[in-house]
């Protein structure tokens, strides 16, 4: 299928050109599955070999040593309880936080704090704090910034942005895969339940992946 992939990038690249960045996104659908019946919606992440073109932004809800290291690690936000509490009171300020960050992690003494008090605009989201230890916090900042999360909602469907079109064929063409085998497993009948699958540019026409 790799051939098929690569084949199908360069039809994609092939478009008349913009003047900007164009984002490279990967649309799969499926056969036999009802996104209507909560069991059988599809949703995940994917830790893309060469990331998406853009580093995803990362939060940490942390306090003392650990939002220390936080900070040093790169973190995009590192908030304590203060600043917890004060986003939590005030409904705009934490949708901006939820919309404005892919990533959430917490130290585990905060985690249930923060499910309290954001539960209801993160979760709905998909954007459930992870828990973060004081060891490897540069580690898990530098993974999830290559993360992207897929999740099928009412069509029986996912989309993501797997790059944007000054990466190579090959790096694009990787991170597909490195997709594909993350959603193989969410399938009860394999592979074979997909229908078709397409590569499009932002302002392109999507264009058709071989499955033979």
């Amino acid at each position: 299928m790799r051939e098929s992939i690569l084949e199908a990038l360069r039809a994609a690249k092939a478009g008349k050109s913009r003047n900007f960045k164009q984002s490279v996104e990967l649309i799969i659908s499926f056969k036999g599955i009802d996104p209507k019946k909560p069991g059988q919606r599809i949703s995940g992440e994917v830790l893309l070999p060469h990331g998406c073109g853009e580093p995803k932004k990362v939060c940490v809800f942390a306090e003392k040593e650990l939002a220390v290291r936080a900070r040093e690690a790169g973190a995009d936000a590192v908030l304590g309880l203060d600043d917890l509490n004060r986003v939590a009171s005030n409904k705009r300020e934490a949708k901006k936080l939820v919309e404005g960050y892919d990533f959430f992690l917490a130290q585990a003494d905060m985690i249930t704090t923060v499910a309290k008090l954001l539960g209801k605009f993160l979760g709905p989201r998909g954007k459930t704090p992870k828990p973060l230890s004081i060891s490897g916090v540069r580690e898990t900042l530098e993974k999830l910034r290559r993360t992207s999360y897929f999740r099928m909602k009412d069509q029986p469907m996912v989309a993501l942005k797997i790059g944007t079109e000054e990466m190579t064929d090959e790096q694009l063409a990787d991170n597909a895969e490195a997709v594909i085998k993350s959603v193989e497993p969410k399938l009860p009948k394999g592979l074979s339940q997909i229908k078709s699958m397409y590569v499009k540019l932002t302002m392109g026409r999507p264009v058709k992946v071989s499955l033979k």
